[in-house]
């Protein structure tokens, strides 16, 4: 049994297709419904509003990861896999919410974007 960040593989496989949608769907609406409300309240351009969208659809590790690792200890869920699935799909949550962040600053900035602008360098 293999197992990365208290993650069971043999659960993520199981939980399947919701495991992905957690991946995706709840940052694409928290973004999607920033850019409906936020030119309306503050009076920013659409752009600057999927900005700040993806600023707010961020989810905090630091908040998530111990409280499903607690209940996985605990074994709430199990059946399900309810907390491996809003575990896994923080993680990477916060991985797509980063590349459209990184996507909007430079158009934003330049009018344009580049896929020499969404490289990562690591030091």
């Amino acid at each position: 049994m293999w197992e990365f960040l208290s993650l069971n593989v043999a659960d993520l496989k199981k939980a399947g297709r919701p495991a992905i949608l957690m991946c995706f769907v709840p940052a694409c609406i928290e973004i999607a419904g920033t850019i409906i409300v936020a030119p309306i309240l503050l009076g920013v351009t659409v752009l600057e509003a999927a900005i700040i969208g993806s600023v707010i659809a961020a989810v905090s590790p630091a908040v998530i990861v111990p409280r499903m690792i607690k209940l996985i200890d605990e074994g709430y869920g199990k059946k399900h896999s309810i907390p491996q699935l809003i575990l896994a799909g923080a993680s990477v949550d916060d991985v797509f919410v980063i590349g459209v962040f990184t996507a909007l600053i430079p158009l934003a900035s330049t009018g344009t974007i580049s896929a020499i602008d969404l490289n990562c360098k690591i030091a």
